[in-house]
């Protein structure tokens, strides 16, 4: 969601899609770190960097792959953010769950995110 896709948006909008980009932050140096805003704001970029880095950083465990799965999830890319979800399901790598966490908005109607929910015990 760009910046002025934000804009156009009512407050109680804005405050949840700037909230859903600007909770998660995954693991990295302070210097290093990066607020998912930089996606609403275009640095579609500055996201797909911070993806490999995890990817690097999670080598054959998928450890970040809940982080990976949110970031996707922050670009509207949900297939992706879903497959990640599943790799780490089936890694025993993913972390709490949070199904109303609003990163999860953009798939949370997804059928498959419904049945990933299912299979770790969370009620719908």
């Amino acid at each position: 969601m760009k910046a002025v896709e934000i804009a156009g948006l009512g407050i109680r909008q804005q405050y949840l899609a700037r909230r859903r980009l600007t909770l998660i932050q995954p693991p990295r140096t302070q210097e290093g770190g990066v607020q998912l805003e930089s996606v609403a704001i275009g640095k579609r970029a500055e996201a797909i960097q911070v993806i490999k880095e995890l990817e690097a950083m999670s080598g054959a465990s998928l450890d970040q792959a809940q982080w990976i799965a949110k970031i996707y999830a922050a670009l509207n890319e949900n297939d992706r953010a879903l497959t990640w979800l599943e790799r780490g399901l089936a890694a025993g790598a993913l972390g709490a769950l949070y199904k109303d966490d609003p990163v999860w908005d953009a798939i949370s109607g997804d059928s498959r995110f419904g049945e990933l929910l299912r299979r770790r015990g969370i009620q719908q």
